[in-house]
């Protein structure tokens, strides 16, 4: 196992078309994005995901910020730099969290964790996707993670690319009941 970090995840906020009445704060007029970064060996993950520049991996809208920070501690992910970002367009702002992941595995847990997490309306069943996707064959996450990023780079200019990455969670979801209301 290397000691470098080679993948790094991060949640950006980006302007919504309309404000949202039903939230208050950045949440309003911003809506939160995983992005997922690959590192090159020598670069410095913190200027990598700073700069404005870089293209992430995989990027797609999040839910549960807070659960996907602490998932990725729990899957092996430390916490690189933490940093205040201001959003002028709003007068607030919100910290932005950088995470390095030091293998593929932990990495990909950590995509499918947040994929899947994204697609639920409600929080209560997060703990149990945690179980489920920290004890998930990492042969099975390796599968479902690579056809979410081949998604990702297919549908690259098509505005609904979130819609068909977001997906590979819906089928999580579905494959060990997650979205039943009795279960």
């Amino acid at each position: 196992m290397s000691d470098r970090i080679l993948y790094v995840f991060t949640l950006t906020a980006r302007k919504r078309r309309k404000p949202n009445p039903r939230y208050d704060g950045v949440l309003r007029t911003h809506r939160f994005y995983a992005e997922y970064y690959f590192l090159l060996s020598g670069e410095d993950p913190s200027k990598l995901v700073l700069s404005e520049s870089e293209k992430p991996l995989i990027a797609f809208p999040a839910k549960y910020d807070a659960v996907l920070y602490s998932f990725a501690k729990e899957v092996g992910g430390e916490e690189i730099c933490r940093r205040t970002v201001h959003l002028p367009s709003s007068k607030s702002g919100y910290v932005k969290r950088v995470i390095g992941f030091r293998n593929d595995v932990d990495f990909k847990r950590h995509l499918l964790f947040a994929l899947t997490a994204s697609t639920f309306k409600k929080q209560e069943r997060l703990n149990t996707l945690q179980y489920i996707v920290a004890n998930l064959n990492p042969i099975f996450v390796n599968i479902l993670a690579n056809i979410a990023i081949d998604r990702y780079r297919e549908f690259s200019g098509y505005s609904a690319r979130p819609y068909y990455i977001l997906r590979v969670g819906m089928a999580l979801k579905v494959l060990y009941w997650l979205d039943r209301e009795g279960a």
